[in-house]
């Protein structure tokens, strides 16, 4: 927990240290774009491409059109990460009107395929000594995490686990 702190700390330094503009929007979208991922399990490329149109910030409902496997399936926002992401696209519209994708490069392309390992990388070894550490640890903490708390609240672990499974957009039990 001490480690994703300070990760989420820096990811914010970066948007305040950003001039306006394009340069904002960008920093901006590295801290929205990895407590995404944390908040709702979703696949970093999920993230990546989804398009403004499937998402529904007013009802807090994200459509994954395409995952691994093609398969669809709805990932529901947190109130939180819903409230970050309506500052995050108001912030965002301002630079790219009319964009895309959510998390926009420029108004037709999402950030590159290489983008969030690279930027990942950079955030956390600057705040912390342990070196193995993917965007991908962010989709598995959000698994293990909502395990743990069935675990301990004594909650119905079968059907919990089966809607995990379904959010996460496995097609499997056996993948979660």
């Amino acid at each position: 927990q001490e480690e994703l702190s300070r990760f989420f700390k820096e990811c914010d330094e970066r948007t305040v240290r950003a001039e306006d503009g394009i340069l904002y929007a960008r920093a901006l979208a590295v801290s929205v774009f990895f407590r995404l991922i944390y908040s709702t399990g979703m696949r970093t490329v999920e993230a990546r491409m989804m398009k403004t149109e499937n998402v529904d910030l007013k009802n807090g409902v994200i459509d994954i059109q395409k995952s691994k496997g093609n398969s669809q399936h709805y990932v529901a926002l947190h109130e939180s990460i819903r409230g970050i992401m309506c500052k995050y696209d108001e912030a965002v519209r301002t630079v790219f009107p009319a964009r895309k994708y959510f998390f926009a490069y420029t108004e037709e392309n999402p950030f590159y395929r290489e983008w969030s390992p690279l930027v990942f990388r950079s955030l956390w070894d600057k705040v912390n000594s342990s070196r193995n550490a993917v965007p991908y640890n962010l989709r598995h903490n959000y698994a293990v995490q909502n395990i743990n708390n069935w675990t301990n609240q004594g909650l119905d672990f079968n059907d919990r686990f089966l809607y995990l499974s379904k959010s996460m957009g496995h097609m499997k039990l056996e993948s979660t």
